[in-house]
């Protein structure tokens, strides 16, 4: 009896090991994530911070920009003149140090007049993301000094430009 026990126990384990699977698999997904990310940088240009404010200027290219996401849904620009924004007052201009004097300046971006609303305007709504080294574009400005006769002073508006994810 021992050996047929024996034998069936033998029997059955030669059963298992020939039913043993011959070959496995797994797997795992590697995954990484890329955030919403926007830049913008800006670069003066022509004199930028030392302009002749006695004479006329029309379209002097004084700011270098480039815009920067890899949104797929795109990205807005906004240009904000804080001299405009103070004064809630749509036109941009240079405030004298001493606040008696001013001379309004109009903006155009990539050759595009800019109209401001109470000092700010949103001058770039992409619906799509930048190419690798961005978007460069350039901000002019025009000006009617030479019949101002300004007093000697020094003159200046701050502009702040700020890009924005959708």
């Amino acid at each position: 009896m021992k050996k047929i026990t024996l034998a069936i126990a033998l029997i059955s384990l030669t059963a298992a090991l020939s039913a043993q699977t011959t070959q496995d698999s797994a797997s795992i997904r590697l995954s990484g994530r890329v955030e919403k990310n926007v830049s913008i940088t800006v670069s003066g240009l022509n004199n930028f911070d030392a302009l002749d404010l006695t004479i006329d200027v029309v379209d002097l290219n004084v700011v270098a920009v480039t815009e920067t996401s890899n949104v797929r849904e795109g990205y807005t620009v906004s240009l904000v003149s804080a001299n405009a924004s103070a004064g809630s007052v749509d036109q941009p201009f240079f405030l004298g140090q001493d606040g008696s004097e001013e001379l309004a300046y109009s903006v155009s971006y990539d050759s595009v007049p800019v109209t401001f609303n109470s000092g700010g305007a949103e001058i770039t709504n992409s619906n799509a993301k930048t190419g690798l080294n961005g978007r460069d574009r350039t901000l002019a400005i025009s000006y009617n000094a030479a019949e101002a006769h300004l007093g000697n002073d020094f003159y200046s508006d701050d502009l702040t430009f700020t890009i924005t994810a959708k």
